[in-house]
């Protein structure tokens, strides 16, 4: 069967239909030119010129590429052009030869490099994985079944390495090779809403309630949290022109209450089985570590389903640092910590995407830059840090304690170091300030919430923010302007 043939009888089918590999062609020529003029970065809004105008016929232009260069960047530039001729052709066994002698020459350049992968080789090498995992075939139904998750791998981890330019491409090319198979989830997971139970004896309260002063959860919380008097303020859905003469024009922060009713996430997302029905053998970048800039932080690539059984069930016992009389912190043993944080899940997975509802107040002033997600279990930190952009932040399951600090108080926050990578996070770990080295903390003023399932948090550009899940916690972010 020729890779331009669509076969309905065979499930397992891996043959593209036409407008996919015209796609994925311009997408590897693009990739193709990056590594033979040696550019980081050719202008990404220009790749559609790659693509064949007059479809695959007239990919004959395309020289005939030689393996002359068996070992170097021109040799990965050869063997994708060699997979574009043979996609041309309808040649499975060149697309394989051509793209699995592409990755033999990246694992052999960079296998013993001390020095980073330049992206055009990290986008060479996951398109050449994305079509070695299309094209390859299987005898028996218990191969496919293991070839077709090894498919959906390669597909997350090209997306992953490759970025937004690459997206559209590599989501038609899997979903027209998936075909719409879904994996039975290997084992009866236990649903996000009854996981509740797992909090016993840990000092966090129930899900659904909002704490008093006195609730043993606001003893896990920052110093002189949810003082009264400086609630961040609650409204009802307004419309687009009061949030935007009252919030954000003046970049006011509020919590919105009434704008998630008709989101099916609201009730889905509880269910760690629909959960792994449509995302389970999705491989997703987990974060290991107490917080992103604690020390030993460190990410990994783990299936949905791994992340959920193995992560999301028992919540972090939240334990506050203490200070020595000499100064330095003392920290009792912790929970290891795990969180999937603000990952294109939505368009990773399009059965979540539909799961939610872009917000109006996202269309004013400017253009939706990401659409993030956030799953992670009860205790999990996100250091005090600012955005550039207008944030909507959406809870879906569970609570978030947030604490939100204006602009003006920058000085007092200690940033790290402009030519730092965290340059937009503050030095100080409110749970345990340290006022002898930042005494200006203590006069900063500030705002706090708990944001509960079913709100928003509207957040301004470059507004401090420090937040903590209390609670299995799933959320979205909106980022726009």
């Amino acid at each position: 069967m020729s890779a331009m043939e669509c076969s309905s009888d065979d499930e397992f089918s891996c043959s593209l239909p036409f407008q996919t590999l015209v796609l994925l062609c311009g997408r590897i020529l693009f990739t193709a030119t990056r590594l033979e003029d040696n550019t980081k970065d050719i202008d990404e809004h220009e790749i559609d010129r790659f693509i064949p105008r007059g479809g695959l016929p007239c990919l004959a232009y395309v020289p005939n590429p030689s393996f002359e260069c068996e070992n170097d960047v021109a040799g990965c530039a050869s063997c994708l052009r060699k997979a574009v001729q043979g996609l041309a052709a309808g040649n499975v066994e060149g697309i394989l030869s051509a793209s699995s002698k592409a990755k033999r020459i990246v694992e052999t350049l960079f296998l013993n490099s001390q020095s980073d992968i330049p992206q055009a080789m990290r986008d060479c090498y996951a398109l050449s994985d994305v079509l070695v995992g299309i094209y390859s075939e299987e005898p028996d139904h218990a191969a496919k079944i293991a070839l077709r998750r090894r498919q959906i791998r390669a597909v997350d981890l090209a997306q992953i390495a490759t970025g937004p330019a690459y997206r559209q491409a590599l989501d038609s090319a899997f979903h027209d090779a998936h075909g719409g198979f879904c994996f039975t989830p290997s084992f009866s997971a236990q649903g996000l809403a009854t996981a509740g139970q797992d909090l016993a004896g840990v000092e966090i309260g129930a899900p659904q309630a909002m704490p008093s002063q006195s609730s043993t959860s606001v003893k896990c919380l920052p110093p002189d949290s949810m003082r009264e008097g400086f609630s961040i303020p609650r409204i009802n859905k307004v419309d687009v022109h009061e949030f935007f003469q009252e919030h954000m024009q003046p970049q006011v922060p509020v919590v919105l209450r009434g704008c998630m009713q008709e989101w099916p996430a609201l009730t889905r997302w509880c269910d760690n089985e629909y959960l792994q029905r449509v995302a389970g053998d999705r491989t997703v970048p987990v974060e290991l570590g107490d917080t992103y800039l604690a020390q030993g932080h460190s990410r990994r690539l783990m299936l949905m389903k791994d992340f959920i059984s193995q992560y999301m069930r028992a919540p972090v016992r939240l334990q506050r640092a203490t200070r020595s009389e000499d100064g330095t912190d003392v920290s009792p043993p912790s929970t290891p910590v795990a969180y999937l944080a603000q990952h294109t899940l939505l368009d990773q997975v399009p059965a979540l995407r539909r799961d939610i509802c872009i917000p109006t107040y996202c269309q004013v002033s400017g253009e939706i830059r990401s659409i993030n997600a956030w799953f992670g279990p009860g205790g999990t930190v996100t250091p005090l840090h600012f955005d550039p952009t207008h944030n909507l932040l959406a809870q879906v399951v569970g609570r978030k304690y947030i604490r939100l600090l204006p602009p003006s108080a920058t000085e007092a926050l200690a940033p790290h170091s402009q030519d730092s990578r965290s340059s937009n996070a503050s030095q100080i770990d409110i749970r345990c300030p340290d006022l002898a080295h930042y005494p200006a903390y203590a006069q900063a003023p500030y705002m706090d919430c708990i944001l509960k399932s079913g709100e928003m948090l509207y957040i301004p550009p470059r507004w401090w923010h420090y937040v903590q899940s209390l609670d299995i916690s799933c959320s979205v972010s909106f980022w726009w302007g």
